[in-house]
Parts: structure tokens; sequence; C-alpha cells
């Protein structure tokens, strides 16, 4: 006489089953109950989006519009009335041009130093070309000739450019305060 071996696992195998069909099966129900008040929503949902992008458009027209008559009273305001707006606008930038360029003494000594701080970027952005070429020829060919010579001008050439590009920045950047707040230049 054999006995099946009856364990609860058994049992309750066919019971999951059972209820995870219904589960899913009402799952299904829900879902397809509720795709139509989904879809219904998103277009819902998109109409409000356009409607506010287009109300958005409206506005930003709006202000842009009143922007350009502002300053077209500016302009004919600043020109006398009589004035072309076209010779108005080359006078306007002919004084931008003198008060930047050497209108005054802190204009032209900011204008130098600007030069200067590009010039030495740029001989800056060469050392490192120049020791990256180096650190690729150690790796590759096992050979420190331009690695030696980077680094016998490290001291003497690299680090005094440095510091004059880290020095000019600091320069120009007080003389452009100053000339902004001390009443050196025009705004």
């Amino acid at each position: 006489m054999s006995l099946a071996r009856v364990t609860p696992c058994s049992v309750l195998r066919p019971a999951a089953a059972a209820s995870s069909s219904m589960r899913s099966a009402q799952q299904q129900h829900r879902a397809a109950a509720a795709a139509p008040l989904l879809a219904g929503w998103r277009r819902q949902r998109r109409r409000q989006r356009q409607a506010a992008v287009h109300a958005s458009e409206e506005d930003l027209d709006q202000q842009l519009q009143a922007d350009l008559e502002r300053l077209r009273q500016r302009q004919a305001a600043a020109s006398g009335g009589g004035v072309p707006q076209a010779a108005s606008a080359a006078r306007q930038q002919q004084q931008q041009q003198a008060a930047s360029s050497g209108g005054s003494p802190l204009g032209g000594l900011k204008d130098a130093v600007d030069k200067v701080l590009i010039a030495d970027f740029f001989f800056i952005l060469f050392a490192l070309a120049w020791l990256g070429v180096a650190l690729g020829e150690r790796s590759a060919l096992q050979s420190t000739r331009l690695l030696d010579t980077w680094l016998s001008l490290w001291q003497w050439v690299f680090q005094p450019a440095i510091g004059v590009l880290m020095l000019g920045a600091i320069v120009s950047g007080a003389v452009g305060w100053a000339k902004d707040n001390l009443g050196g230049g025009q705004r």
C-alpha cells in the first residue's frame, strides 16, 4: 500500500494559481475600463498645454511689441527728432568705441593688459601642448628629450607665465571695476 505524500505546498499551489488568474482577470478588466478615461485625460492635458503655450506666445509677442515701441521712443528722444536713426546709431557707436579704447587712462591700460593676457594665455596653451607631446614621447618611445627640455624651462619660463596670467586677470578685473565704479568710463 502506498500513500501519496501530501504537503501543504502541493495543496496550496492550485489555489494560488486560481487566485492569481482571478487577480489578473480583475486587473485586465480594470485596465480595460480605465483606458478610455486615461485617453480622455491625456487629450484634455494636451489641449491645456497647447492653450498655455499659445497664451504664453501671445503674451511674449505683446511684451516684445511694447519693448520695441519704448526703444523707438528712446531713439527718437535721443536723436532730437530731426536726426535720422542711422546717424544717431553711428554716433552712439563712435562714443562707445572712444570710451572703450582710450577715452580714459584706465581704458588704455585695460586694453594693453588684455592684449598681454591673450598672448600669455596662448603661450601657456602652447606649453601645455608641448608637455602633452613630451609625455606621449616618453610613453611611446621611452625617450625623455622633450620632457627634459620642458622641465628645464618650467621654473624659469612657464611658472612666471602662469603667474603673469593670474596677476593680469586680477589687474584687469580691478581696472574694469575702477573704470565702471569710480567714474573713469561711461556706461
